[in-house]
């Protein structure tokens, strides 16, 4: 078990290093990885029991209900409705999974919290003690304008208990002026030095409507899948 903390650890920082200073052509690349027409829904779960048996590294997305997943998810793959939006909060009901080209599947999860359907967390924490072979990393979605909750705090003990490296990605964060980012930014950034193990030290700040970070998160999600196969 501290064998396998420390090589996740490891992994992390190196990930880490290489998205900090990725250039143009590394961008670039990456969003090609993300071109439409290699993005694709392949099918809905339940249970996580009725989840295909996947061949590519499986990435899985969570947040609170109306955290702006889905935008946030269709803004990624370079698609307006690829993933079901709604104006009511926690319209996503199963396990929701997406292929990116060769390189990964994305694994949609319900949201939690206020407004979510009984049952929901539940299934999130099924998801993550499910120990699938296929699971490599997890972005956890935070509201900039809400910051962290405590049932994103819970939440974020089943992703260290579950030995899942993540990184956390500031929401909406087209709501806020430049400077109340940097303030969100860097206090997460603190609790994230102070309290967790497994997550990527860098907490990145994107919005699905400015485009703001979807390419360094791009190149995140292509280089941790890569680098953890």
């Amino acid at each position: 078990k501290k064998e396998t903390m420390a090589l996740l650890r490891a992994v992390a920082g190196d990930v880490y290093q290489r998205t900090c200073f990725a250039n143009a052509a590394q961008l670039a690349k990456a969003q090609a990885a993300f071109r439409p027409s290699g993005c694709t829904f392949t099918g809905s779960a339940l249970q996580c029991d009725q989840l295909p048996r996947a061949k590519l590294p499986e990435v899985t997305v969570v947040g609170r209900v109306n955290v702006g997943k889905s935008s946030l998810l269709n803004a990624l793959m370079q698609q307006r409705d690829l993933v079901r939006t709604s104006c009511r909060p926690g319209h996503t009901r199963a396990l929701n999974t997406f292929r990116v080209g060769s390189r990964m599947t994305l694994v949609d999860v319900p949201g939690y919290g206020h407004r979510a359907r009984e049952g929901d967390m539940h299934l999130l924490g099924q998801y993550l003690e499910s120990q699938r072979a296929t699971l490599r990393l997890a972005c956890m979605l935070v509201d900039a304008e809400h910051g962290l909750k405590d049932i994103d705090r819970y939440v974020l003990t089943l992703l260290e208990k579950a030995s899942v490296p993540y990184q956390i990605f500031l929401t909406k964060c087209d709501k806020l002026k430049d400077r109340q980012v940097l303030n969100k930014v860097e206090e997460m950034a603190e609790y994230v030095k102070q309290s967790l193990k497994l997550c990527h030290p860098d907490v990145q700040p994107v919005s699905a409507l400015t485009q703001r970070g979807l390419p360094q998160m791009r190149f995140y999600l292509h280089v941790a899948t890569h680098r953890l196969l």
